[in-house]
């Protein structure tokens, strides 16, 4: 079995995993916030996070291309806190300060789980997608490309809908450094 498929194999494995404990993690005790410690080197080294589940392949500058990741979207239960989760895969961003990213968000409000698809090609704002459905349940599937002269190709399809959006950006300053398959919630402040 090759290296890439290997990744994407362990990557989605890992989403499914982490997606089905999500919800009780992010709406239960908060312990205090530790900052991200590497741990190891090179592609043996372990990260913690409290907001962050999920893969993360660091490179040399200028080798990662393309990322590809699937999920499934996760039925969250809310409570009157508000609160976010979001899947998603990108390049950039663990070595650097650009992103170039797509995925879905759940966000809590009010008492109500509010599902939707974005983009983003930081350090511009990320970009809601209008128009594309995201339920729980659903198999999401992002792939991520450089195609050249600071240039990217976002690419989001729910498998289980059959639908795509397709969407063309552009980045100053991007390393191609790393690629990312990641469950993120808010940091968690506590004491």
């Amino acid at each position: 079995m090759t290296r890439n498929k290997l990744i994407l194999i362990l990557t989605t494995l890992t989403l499914i995993a982490v997606t089905s404990i999500i919800t009780a993690h992010v709406l239960a005790a908060t312990p205090t916030m530790h900052p991200m410690i590497r741990h190891g080197i090179g592609y043996a080294s372990t990260v913690y996070s409290l907001n962050w589940a999920g893969y993360v392949v660091p490179a040399r500058e200028g080798t990662v291309t393309s990322v590809a990741g699937s999920f499934i979207v996760p039925s969250v239960t809310c409570t009157k806190q508000t609160t976010y989760v979001a899947l998603w895969a990108g390049l950039d961003g663990y070595n650097d300060s650009t992103v170039e990213q797509a995925g879905i968000a759940v966000e809590c409000s009010g008492g109500k789980p509010m599902y939707w698809s974005w983009y983003e090609f930081y350090p511009s704002p990320s970009v809601e997608i209008s128009g594309f459905t995201v339920k729980p349940g659903d198999v999401i599937y992002v792939n991520v490309t450089y195609v050249g002269g600071n240039s990217f190709q976002i690419t989001i399809k729910d498998l289980t809908r059959n639908e795509a959006y397709t969407v063309a950006g552009s980045v100053s300053g991007a390393l191609l450094s790393s690629a990312e398959c990641i469950l993120e919630s808010p940091p968690l402040m506590g004491n």
